[in-house]
């Protein structure tokens, strides 16, 4: 898309968006925008539609398992969406990891576990933190395998 194709675009986008946001608004509830990838998985794209809405009740639910891709800009990408970030979803994170049948991890099986929750941690967020199992695993040893990755990596995180 060229300059004005992509105004065009988050201009339409903003507008049925916001419709959504306003009806979300009005029951008290809010609108998060989903990194699943392609044009709305980049963070750039999610803050200039957000700001276009301009509404309070939007923002981003950031998944790290759509973010693999993101890897080497997450420190940057976590400050730009801070303001927005309503949640943000942990994954075992690998290099490459959506490349190589990796996407979606137990977090501590990933290369990059301990340096992405460093980061997180570092931006002192206060919301939501979700584990997403998005597997055919049985769930509650899925959620264990998480916990018990998570529980490790915050231990040698923590002073």
């Amino acid at each position: 898309m060229n300059q004005e194709q992509t105004k065009a675009f988050i201009d339409s986008e903003a507008k049925r968006i916001r419709e959504i946001a306003l009806a979300a608004q009005e029951a008290g509830c809010k609108v998060a925008l989903y990194n699943h990838g392609g044009w709305y998985g980049e963070p750039d794209n999610q803050i200039r539609l957000i700001q276009a809405i301009n509404l309070p009740n939007v923002g981003i639910v950031y998944n790290l398992h759509h973010a693999h891709h993101q890897l080497d800009e997450l420190e940057a990408n976590l400050k730009k969406i801070q303001p927005y970030l309503l949640a943000i979803n942990l994954n075992g994170m690998e290099t490459k990891g959506d490349q190589v049948g990796k996407k979606i991890l137990p977090i501590g099986q990933g290369d990059r576990d301990k340096e992405v929750l460093k980061l997180i941690g570092q931006m002192d967020f206060k919301g939501p933190v979700g584990i997403l199992n998005h597997t055919d695993l049985d769930a509650k040893t899925r959620l264990k395998e998480n916990l018990d990755g998570l529980k490790q990596l915050t231990t040698q995180l923590t002073p």
